[in-house]
């Protein structure tokens, strides 16, 4: 009974994952470089296409392209022998890196949209 319980639950957590990788980095089509580190970071196996989540890879579009790749970059350089939820700890990347570089030309303000 346990692993047909679990069973419904993995499949309502992955589609609340905001379908992750249905549209993966057709996202990015306007971020060449964006996109090409991302296809890298697929390569180094820190994360996959499965792993990662729409919403965040829609994130990354509100970055200029080299903020972009900067964001990858420091997930990159991220410690996630740990981390469970992958895309989340993406999205929290995106965040962190939203709020520090608020105030500074070319960043969003946290909570905006729009081309950075």
């Amino acid at each position: 009974m346990a692993e047909g319980a679990a069973e419904p639950d993995a499949k309502r957590a992955r589609a609340e994952n905001d379908q992750s990788g249905v549209l993966g980095l057709a996202l990015l089509v306007n971020r060449p470089a964006t996109k090409a580190k991302m296809e890298w970071l697929y390569t180094t196996g820190k994360i996959s296409p499965e792993d990662m989540s729409d919403s965040s890879l829609r994130q990354l579009t509100e970055f200029s392209d080299s903020k972009g790749v900067e964001v990858i970059e420091q997930y990159n350089d991220a410690d996630i022998s740990n981390v469970r939820n992958k895309a989340g700890f993406f999205g929290g990347v995106i965040k962190r890196f939203r709020e520090k570089g608020a105030g500074q030309p070319g960043m969003p303000p946290p909570g905006m949209g729009g081309q950075w």
